[in-house]
C-alpha cells in the first residue's frame, strides 16, 4: 500500500508541472488573483463580494438553487455560461421567473455573449467549482477513509491514476492548441503594433511574419460559404450551362480546376466528357470534395490535390482547359485571379481555354436619398441629439449591397476589361482608368458610385467581348456562349454590388441636372498590409459645378461576431475573454468568410451538428426523441427572438409621433370622403389599410431628406391605424345606411322622418365611436397573443409594410429577420394569390368577401408569404406609387367628365328597351371596376347572378303579375323595392346560418378534447383535480429540494396539431405567449374606466339626439348585445378575414323585434338604432383588431396604436358627420346618383322583423329564397377549403346583386374578371392589380369632392 502511495505521489508531482500554469511564461492570469470583485445577483437585486454569497442569496430569496439546477441539467462549462446569460436576458426582459426546465431553452450560441458588460460572474466560475470541490473532496476523503481497510481501494486508486493520466494527455493537447491560437493572434497584433511594441518585440528576438493566406484559405473550409455559392443559381447555372452546352470542348480533355471548393465544377467537367480533371484547393474543403467525387463515382476521372496551385506538383505537364470561380467582390477582392493567371502561364497549352474567358468591370453614379436618410442623416438628430461622431469611418469602406437600377443616376460605363487568355498580373493594379458618365435625370446629390462586373464564357480563344457589351442582354443579342452580370440590371447574385459612398465633408452636397457630365479616374491597388484586400480610389469632377473630389475606399473585412473559447481551463478562459473577446473576420457573411474562432469547432471537446452549431459532447440531452428535442429548442429560440423583436420595436420613439398622426388623419380624411361617396351610392366601404400604408410610406420617403428622424415600420403602422379608423367612420356611425333611413325614408306612420342637424349628428357619431375600441383591447390578448388567429388582411398589411421598409443591408432589420420569419410562418397558409385584400368591404358584402375565397392553401404555397402578395425584397415602392397615380388620374378624369356628361354613368349596352324599361345599363366607372378587382371573381360573379335573377327574372315577374304595380325604380311600389324583400330574406338566412355556425363551431371542435381531458383526470387524479380543469400548469424552476425533474401534464393535441407535428417542426400555436413589454400595453385600469365611460357617453348621446323615442333600457341592451356580438365578429374576422357586421346588425334587429312590440309606434326607429349600435361596435372592434394584428407582427406598441385609433375614431366621427351633411345638402337623397340602397335594406329589415308593410307575394318568395340560401350557406360551410365551394353562390353576394341596380354590378363583374385574368389566367402576382384598384377607387372618391363643389354651385351639365 505504501509503495502504491509513493508511486501516486511521484506521479502527481511530475504531472503537476503539466497543470501548473503559474510557471509557464505567457500563461499568467490577466488580472491579479486578489482583485476585488463585485458580482451582480442573477435577478439584478444586489451586488455581492463573491460567488458563494450571491448563490446563497438567489437560493434563499428567490428559491433558485443555481448549482442544483446546473447539476440536474448536466451542464458543462459552456452550458453554465449559457444558463447565466439566459437568466440575465430573461430578467432583463422583465421575466423574473425564467423557465429553466430544459437545457434546450438556452442552446443558442448567442447566450455565450455576456448580457452584462464585464460580468464578474463569468470570471468566477472556477470559484464556483472550488466551492463545490470542498464539499465533494470532503465526501471523497471520508469515502477513502472508509475504504482504507479494503483491498478494492487499491484497485480504485490505480484506475483513478490512469484516468488522471489520460486527462493530462488531453490537456497537453489543449495547451498546444491554445499556444498556437494565441501565438497566431499575438503575431497578428505585433504585425500592426506601435513603434514601442515593435521595438520591444525585436529586443525579445521575435519577428512578426506576415501571412495573407492562412485566414483566406481557412475561411473556405466551412459549409456555409459553399452553400451560399451553390445556391447562387445565376453563378452556378452559368458554369453548368456553358460546360454542358459545349461538351465537345471537354471531350477527352485534361481540365484543371483552381480553387475547386466542393468539386462541383470538376464534376460538371467530368460529366461533360473530360478524360481527366485535377482539382486543387488549399482549404480543408478539399477533403469533402474528395468524398463528394467518390460518392458520385467520378474518382477515377478527378484527382484532388491539397495546396496552393503555386506549391503543388500536378501529375501532368499541361492542361487543355482551366476552370475556376475566382471572382470576388468588386471582381478583384481576394486576389485569387493572381493564382489562376500563374496556373495559366505554367500549365495551359498554347491553344488552351480559360473558363470564364472574359470579365468587365462597370461603374455608375449613385443617388440614394433613402439610404442616406436612414443611415447617414439619421445620426444628425437622434431624438434631438447630434450624434455625428457615429459617422466616423462610415465613408471609408466599400459596402456590399443589392441595389435597384432606379437609384443609378447615369448609365454604367466599363472601366476595365480582362480577357483572361491574355491578361497579366500587372493589369490587376491600376491608378488612372478614365471614365465619363452623363446624368440621365436631375438628382439632389451625388451620393457615391457603384461597381459591379460582367462575366463571359466564350467557346474559343479568338472570341472577343466589346466594351459596350452587357451581360444582361448578351444572349438576346446573339452572343456566343454564356454570360451573367452581378449588376443592378440582373438578378441578385451573392456578389451583389460594391457601393462607395462619397464623404462630402462639411460641404453640402450639390444638386445636379440631367445632362451634366461626370469625368474622373478610378484606381485599384492591393492593400499594403494584406495583399488579398483592395484599396479603391476615385477622382471625379462634374463639369461646370463645384462637385469634385478624390476619395479612397477600403475593402475592409472587420465585423464583430462572438465565438466559443476553444478550450475549457478556467484560467485560460479568463485570458481568452480578456484578450480575444468577440472578434471576427467577414467582409460579407453570405460570402462565407467565417469568424476566426471557427477553428475551435474542430476541437476534440466540441461536436458540430449538421446545422453547424457547436455543442459540447458532455451536454446531457433531454429525454425524448431527437425531433422533440429539436422542436423544443426551436420553440425556445423563436420565443426568445420574438420577445427581443417586440421589446426593441415597441421601445422605438416613432411608435407614436405627431407627424405620424397628422399624416394618418390627412389620408383618413381622403378615404372618408371616398367611402361616403361610394357608401351612399351602393353601400361599399373600404378601410384601405394597404393603400394608406403605402401612401404614408411614399410621403415620408419623399420628404426623407427634410425630416429629423427616419420613418420606421412602427410609425407606418401608426399612420395606417389612424387613417383606417378615420376612413371607416361613415360605416361605423351609420351614415351610409341607418341615418339616411331615419332622415329620408321613414314615413309619418313610423314617426318619421327624423331631421337631425349637424351638431346632433356629431353628438351621435362621437357617442357610438369609442366603446368598440375599448372592448377590443382585452380581446387582443386572447385572439392575437394566445390563439394567434390569422387576421389575413392585417397580416397582409404587416407584410407589405415590412417589405417596404426591409433592406438586406440594414443591420437593425436583419437582426429581427428570424423573428419576422416566426410571425410569417404563423400565417403562411393565408397569403396566396387571390387571398389578400386591402380593407373592410361595404356594409353587406363584408360577409361574402373572404367567404368567396377559401383561406386555406395548397401545399405548394407553404413557403413564406411574400410570393402570395407579390412582395419581395426587390419590391419597388416607387413603381407602385406611380401605378397608383396613373390609375388615380384615369379615374379622376372619368369622374370629372361624368359630371358634365352624366349619361356616361348609364350606358345602354344591352339596348335601349332593356335600359329604359328594366334599368339594364352599365356604369363604366373605373372605381367600380376597381371594387370588383378587390372583391375577386367569385364574389362579383355571384353578385352578377343575383342581378340576373333579381332584375332579369323577379323584377319583370313582379311587374307583370301586379305585385309591384308602380314604376320600376320606385322603392315603395315598384319592382325595385319588391325584390329587396327577397334579397333581404337571403341575407337574413345567410347571416343566421353563418353566425349560428360561428357560435356552435368552437363547441363542436373542443367538446371531444374536453371530454377526453376530463376522462383522463377522472382516471389519473382525484375528484379535486376536476376543480382545476382548464387551468394551465407552468414550470418555472426546478424544485429546490427535489432531485427529480418536474413533470407537466400537457393536454392532448388536437388533430391539426398532430398533423403539424407529423410534418416536423413546432406548431406556432403551441409556442409560449410572447407579447410586448407591459409598459407598452394598455393597462387594465384604462380599459375598464374607458369602457364604462364610453358606454355612458353612448347612452347619453342617444338620449340627447333622440330623446324619449328610444327608452334607456333599449340603449343599454343594444350596447350589451353589441359587445357580445363583437366577440363573435372578431373571432370570425381572425379566422376567415370576414367581419359579419351585416349579420350582426340584422340579428340585433331580429332580437329587438322580440323585446319591442310592434304596437310601439317607435318600434322601427328603435330597431334601426339598435342595429346601428351593434354594427358600430363590431366595425370598431374588428378594425382595431386587424390593426393590432398588423402592429403585433411588426412589433408596434399596442398602447400607441390604441391612442392612434381613438384619435382617428374621434376625428372620423366629426368629419364623417360633416361630410354626410355636405353630401345630403347638395344631392337628392335618395336620388338618381345616390340611391342609398343599404338605407332601404335597413328599413325593410326593421319592417320585416316587426311584421309591417310587406307587398303582395313578397313573404312567400322571401321565405322560399331564405330556405334555399340557408341550405346553400350550409353547403358552403361544409365545403370550406374545397375547390367546389366557390361555385356555390354566397347568399350575401347574391343579395347585394339583387338590391343594387345592374349598372354597378356589371362594372364590378368586369373588375372581377380582370382579377381572374391577371391572377388565374396569366398567373401573375396580386399586388399590382390591388394597387391599381386602390388608385381607381381613390381617384373617383377624391375628385367627387370637386363634383360636390360644382353641384353646390349649380354648375350646368352638358
Amino acid at each position: 500500500m505504501a509503495d502504491h502511495a509513493s508511486i501516486g505521489a511521484s506521479s502527481d508531482s511530475e504531472d503537476s508541472d503539466l497543470l501548473n500554469l503559474e510557471h509557464d511564461e505567457g500563461w499568467e492570469d490577466a488580472e491579479p488573483d486578489q482583485e476585488e470583485t463585485s458580482i451582480m445577483s442573477l435577478f439584478g437585486d444586489g451586488v455581492f463580494p463573491d460567488v458563494h454569497s450571491m448563490l446563497r442569496h438567489c437560493k434563499d430569496v428567490h428559491a433558485f438553487d443555481f448549482l442544483q439546477i446546473r447539476n440536474d441539467l448536466g451542464l458543462d462549462f459552456f452550458g453554465t455560461i449559457r444558463l447565466i446569460n439566459y437568466i440575465r436576458s430573461e430578467v432583463k426582459d422583465g421575466n423574473r421567473r425564467p423557465d429553466v426546465s430544459s437545457a434546450a431553452l438556452f442552446q443558442d450560441d448567442r447566450f455565450l455573449r455576456p448580457v452584462l458588460e464585464d460580468d464578474a460572474l463569468l470570471y468566477s466560475l472556477d470559484d464556483m467549482e472550488d466551492g463545490e470541490g470542498i464539499r465533494e473532496n470532503g465526501q471523497l476523503a471520508t469515502a477513502e477513509a472508509s475504504e482504507a481497510a479494503h483491498p478494492s481501494a487499491v484497485t480504485r486508486v490505480i484506475e483513478l491514476q490512469e484516468q488522471l493520466q489520460r486527462l493530462q494527455e488531453q490537456f497537453a493537447e489543449y495547451r498546444l492548441a491554445v499556444n498556437k491560437t494565441l501565438d497566431d493572434r499575438w503575431n497578428r497584433e505585433e504585425a500592426v503594433s506601435t513603434p514601442e511594441t515593435g521595438a520591444r518585440s525585436q529586443l525579445n528576438g521575435s519577428v512578426a511574419v506576415r501571412d495573407d493566406d492562412s485566414h483566406y484559405f481557412t475561411s473556405y473550409s466551412y459549409n456555409d460559404i459553399h452553400e451560399t455559392m451553390l445556391k447562387d443559381t445565376i453563378r452556378t447555372d452559368a458554369y453548368r450551362d456553358f460546360i454542358y452546352d459545349h461538351k465537345h470542348l471537354f471531350e477527352k480533355k485534361v481540365v484543371l480546376d483552381v480553387g475547386c471548393g466542393t468539386g462541383i465544377l470538376s464534376m460538371f467537367c467530368a460529366r461533360a466528357g473530360a478524360s481527366r480533371v485535377i482539382a486543387v484547393d488549399n482549404s480543408d474543403i478539399i477533403d469533402k470534395a474528395r468524398e463528394n467525387i467518390y460518392e458520385n463515382g467520378l474518382d477515377r476521372i478527378i484527382t484532388c490535390l491539397r495546396g496552393k496551385i503555386e506549391d503543388v506538383t500536378l501529375p501532368v505537364q499541361q492542361v487543355d482547359i482551366i476552370v475556376s470561380e475566382w471572382m470576388g467582390y468588386c471582381l478583384l477582392y481576394e486576389a485569387m485571379l493572381d493564382s489562376v493567371l500563374w496556373a495559366r502561364d505554367r500549365y495551359l497549352t498554347p491553344d488552351g481555354l480559360m473558363i470564364p474567358s472574359h470579365t468587365t468591370l462597370h461603374m455608375a453614379p449613385l443617388t440614394d436619398p433613402d439610404y442616406i436618410a436612414d443611415h447617414i442623416s439619421f445620426w444628425q438628430s437622434v431624438y434631438g441629439f447630434n450624434m455625428n461622431s457615429m459617422l466616423a469611418h462610415i465613408y471609408d469602406e466599400v459596402l456590399i449591397r443589392d441595389l435597384k437600377s432606379s437609384i443609378l443616376a447615369a448609365d454604367s460605363v466599363p472601366f476595365l476589361q480582362l480577357p483572361l487568355h491574355h491578361t497579366t498580373k500587372g493589369d490587376l493594379t491600376f491608378a488612372d482608368r478614365p471614365f465619363t458618365m452623363e446624368l440621365k435625370e436631375d438628382i439632389d446629390a451625388l451620393d457615391g458610385f457603384v461597381i459591379w462586373f460582367d462575366t463571359f464564357f466564350l467557346p474559343a480563344r479568338l472570341d472577343t467581348v466589346s466594351a459596350s457589351a452587357r451581360a444582361e442582354d448578351w444572349g438576346r443579342r446573339g452572343g456566343k456562349g454564356v454570360a451573367f452580370t452581378t449588376g443592378p440590371g440582373g438578378p441578385e447574385t451573392h456578389w451583389r454590388q460594391g457601393v462607395l459612398l462619397i464623404d462630402h465633408g462639411k460641404r453640402e452636397a450639390k444638386a445636379l441636372k440631367k445632362g451634366q457630365v461626370i469625368r474622373g479616374e478610378i484606381g485599384y491597388k492591393k492593400r499594403e498590409d494584406n495583399s488579398r484586400e483592395l484599396d479603391i480610389e476615385i477622382m471625379w469632377d462634374v463639369a461646370g459645378t463645384e462637385e469634385r473630389g478624390k476619395q479612397l475606399w477600403l475593402t475592409t473585412t472587420i465585423t464583430e461576431s462572438c465565438r466559443e473559447p476553444p478550450f475549457e481551463n478556467l484560467h485560460i478562459v479568463k485570458r481568452w475573454l480578456t484578450v480575444n473577446g468577440c472578434t471576427g473576420k467577414a467582409m460579407a457573411p453570405d460570402r462565407g468568410l467565417s469568424i476566426l474562432g471557427d477553428a475551435a469547432l474542430n476541437h476534440p471537446s466540441i461536436n458540430t451538428d449538421d446545422s453547424g452549431e457547436a455543442q459540447d459532447l458532455q451536454e446531457e440531452v433531454p429525454e425524448g426523441s431527437d425531433d422533440e428535442n429539436r422542436d423544443a429548442a426551436e420553440a425556445a429560440r423563436r420565443r426568445s427572438e420574438a420577445r427581443q423583436f417586440l421589446t426593441e420595436r415597441a421601445g422605438e420613439g416613432q411608435n407614436f409621433t405627431v407627424r405620424g398622426v397628422l399624416v394618418g388623419l390627412a389620408i383618413g380624411v381622403i378615404i372618408c370622403f371616398s367611402n361616403m361617396y361610394f357608401g351612399l351610392q351602393t353601400g361599399w366601404i373600404s378601410g384601405m389599410a394597404m393603400p394608406s400604408a403605402l401612401i404614408g410610406f411614399a410621403f415620408f420617403k419623399t420628404v426623407a431628406r427634410h425630416i429629423d428622424y427616419p420613418f420606421t415600420p412602427v410609425e407606418n403602422v401608426l399612420v395606417q391605424t389612424v387613417a383606417g379608423a378615420l376612413g371607416t367612420m361613415p360605416l361605423g356611425c351609420g351614415f351610409v345606411g341607418v341615418m339616411p333611413a331615419l332622415e329620408y325614408m321613414l314615413t309619418p306612420e313610423e314617426n318619421g322622418p327624423l331631421v337631425l342637424g349637424t351638431w346632433k349628428l356629431i353628438v351621435w357619431s362621437v357617442g357610438i365611436c369609442f366603446f368598440g375600441v375599448f372592448f377590443a383591447v382585452p380581446l387582443r390578448r386572447e385572439v392575437i397573443i394566445r390563439e394567434k388567429l390569422k387576421f389575413p388582411s392585417g397580416t397582409a398589411t404587416a407584410l407589405m409594410i415590412g417589405v417596404l421598409h426591409g433592406k438586406t443591408d440594414d443591420a437593425g432589420l436583419a437582426r429581427h429577420e428570424s423573428a419576422m420569419g416566426t410571425f410569417r410562418r404563423s400565417s403562411q397558409d393565408l397569403l396566396r394569390p387571390g387571398s389578400t385584400t386591402s380593407g373592410i368591404p361595404f356594409d353587406e358584402i363584408e360577409d361574402a368577401r373572404s367567404d368567396q375565397r377559401p383561406s386555406t392553401t395548397s401545399p405548394e404555397a407553404a413557403e413564406p408569404n411574400e410570393q402570395g402578395l407579390g412582395l419581395d425584397e426587390k419590391s419597388d415602392w416607387k413603381a407602385k406609387i406611380r401605378l397608383m397615380i396613373v390609375a388615380f388620374a384615369i379615374s379622376a378624369i372619368y369622374t370629372l367628365v361624368s359630371f358634365f356628361i352624366p349619361q356616361l354613368r348609364n350606358l345602354p349596352i344591352l339596348g335601349l328597351p332593356l335600359a329604359r324599361n328594366w334599368l339594364w345599363t352599365l356604369n363604366p366607372s373605373p372605381a367600380y371596376i376597381g371594387q370588383g378587382i378587390i372583391m375577386g371573381p367569385a364574389t362579383t360573379l355571384h353578385m352578377l347572378l343575383g342581378a340576373a335573377v333579381g332584375w332579369g327574372v323577379l323584377s319583370p315577374l313582379a311587374k307583370n303579375r301586379g305585385w309591384a304595380p308602380g314604376a320600376i325604380e320606385d322603392w315603395a311600389k315598384g319592382s325595385k323595392g319588391w325584390i329587396v324583400w327577397v334579397s333581404l330574406a337571403i341575407m337574413l338566412a345567410d347571416s343566421v346560418v353563418s353566425l349560428g355556425w360561428l357560435t356552435i363551431r368552437p363547441l363542436l371542435l373542443h367538446i371531444p378534447h374536453y371530454y377526453a381531458h376530463v376522462r383522463d383526470l377522472a382516471k389519473t387524479g382525484g375528484p379535486l383535480d376536476l376543480l382545476h380543469f382548464g387551468r394551465s400548469k407552468h414550470v418555472d424552476y426546478t424544485a429546490v429540494a427535489s432531485s427529480e425533474p418536474p413533470t407537466v401534464r400537457t393536454p392532448r393535441p388536437s388533430h391539426s396539431a398532430q398533423h403539424q407535428a407529423t410534418g416536423g417542426g413546432v406548431n406556432d400555436k403551441d409556442l409560449p405567449d410572447v407579447d410586448a413589454p407591459p409598459e407598452h400595453l394598455v393597462s387594465n385600469r384604462t380599459v375598464v374606466v374607458g369602457l364604462i365611460l364610453s358606454i355612458i357617453v353612448c347612452i347619453i348621446a342617444v338620449h340627447v339626439v333622440f330623446g324619449d323615442l328610444v327608452p334607456l333600457y333599449a340603449t343599454v341592451t343594444a350596447v350589451i348585445l353589441a359587445l357580445l356580438l363583437s366577440i363573435m365578429g372578431v373571432r370570425a374576422l381572425g379566422e376567415t378575414d370576414l367581419n359579419p357586421v351585416s349579420g350582426i346588425s340584422k340579428v340585433t334587429q331580429l332580437f329587438f323585434a322580440l323585446i319591442i312590440p310592434a304596437s310601439n309606434k317607435n318600434s322601427v326607429i328603435i330597431n334601426l338604432l339598435a342595429g346601428a349600435i351593434s354594427e358600430s361596435g363590431a366595425v370598431q372592434a374588428g378594425d382595431m383588431m386587424q390593426d393590432l394584428k398588423t402592429g403585433h407582427l411588426l412589433g408596434a406598441a399596442p398602447k400607441a396604436q390604441f391612442y392612434g385609433q381613438l384619435i382617428g375614431s374621434f376625428v372620423g366621427a366629426v368629419v364623417s358627420a360633416w361630410v354626410y351633411k355636405l353630401y345630403t345638402s347638395v344631392y337628392e337623397i335618395p336620388g338618381g346618383m345616390f340611391q342609398v340602397p343599404t338605407g332601404f335594406v335597413w328599413l325593410f329589415t326593421a319592417k320585416l322583423v316587426t311584421g309591417q308593410g310587406l307587398p303582395p307575394m313578397a313573404w312567400q318568395w322571401a321565405l322560399g329564397a331564405g330556405v334555399l340560401f340557408a341550405a346553400t350557406t350550409g353547403l358552403r360551410i361544409y365545403g370550406h377549403g374545397t375547390r367546389w365551394q366557390a361555385w356555390v353562390p354566397g347568399g350575401i353576394a347574391v343579395a347585394v346583386g339583387m338590391y343594387n341596380v345592374p349598372s354597378f354590378t356589371l362594372a364590378r363583374a368586369i373588375g372581377g374578371l380582370l382579377n381572374w385574368y391577371w391572377q388565374s389566367y396569366r398567373r401573375r402576382e396580386e399586388t399590382p392589380v390591388i394597387v391599381v384598384a386602390s388608385g381607381l377607387i381613390l381617384g373617383e372618391g377624391v375628385v367627387s369632392i370637386v363634383n360636390l363643389l360644382l353641384s353646390s354651385l349649380k354648375f350646368p351639365h352638358l
